[in-house]
């Protein structure tokens, strides 16, 4: 190994420590306030061999897998979009993906073992599993996402319930619980019970 191959890793290395809880990389674009480069990054390893992006704004070259490109023979890999200053979306990542055909009564289960979370991203997401949230700095505000000192906090659940129509047993969406719950929730779970 050369001295400059020591050099790009050690560049590297302090990459990886810098961007720790800073993904993605929002960066403005000169003279366009109304948009945004946003920069998606992924730390592979040696058995990496392709990364995809699930979420965000939709592209015409990848309406749904958004396939992330490597930096050279590092182990750095990266998706940039231009979008919207105001955007608020949550998004995947896929490595190493493979084709799973709809059909397949297990789809959901082994696309689900596929999802990886943006590791680099502090703001991790409910649903879909292993998602992170991005927020651009126009974003509008969300002031019923702050906690409230005199609210209980609730929690999230997944039950598993048995399906007659079906015949098997599923588990259901996770659901927020709390001392004060609303009607419909209380009426939508009865229903479901009874049924």
């Amino acid at each position: 190994m050369c001295s400059s191959d020591l050099g790009n890793r050690a560049a590297l290395d302090a990459f990886w420590t810098e961007i720790k809880d800073k993904a993605p990389l929002i960066e403005p674009i000169p003279g366009d306030a109304r948009n945004y480069r946003v920069s998606f990054i992924w730390h592979g390893d040696a058995e990496t061999r392709a990364v995809t992006m699930m979420g965000g704004m939709p592209t015409n070259d990848a309406p749904l897998k958004k396939p992330l490109r490597r930096l050279l023979d590092t182990d750095l890999w990266y998706r940039t979009e231009k979008l919207p200053s105001d955007s608020r979306f949550t998004y995947v990542f896929g490595v190493n993906p493979v084709d799973v055909n709809p059909a397949d009564k297990e789809y959901i289960a082994k696309l689900m073992k596929q999802l990886r979370r943006d590791v680099l991203n502090p703001r991790p997401f409910v649903t879909p599993p292993n998602s992170s949230i991005a927020e651009l700095p126009d974003a509008p505000k969300q002031p019923w996402l702050k906690r409230l000192p005199d609210v209980p906090a609730g929690e999230f659940k997944r039950e598993k319930f048995q399906s007659a129509i079906l015949g098997e047993e599923r588990t259901r969406s996770e659901e927020h619980t709390s001392e004060l719950q609303s009607p419909c929730n209380l009426v939508c779970r009865l229903l479901l019970e009874k049924k």
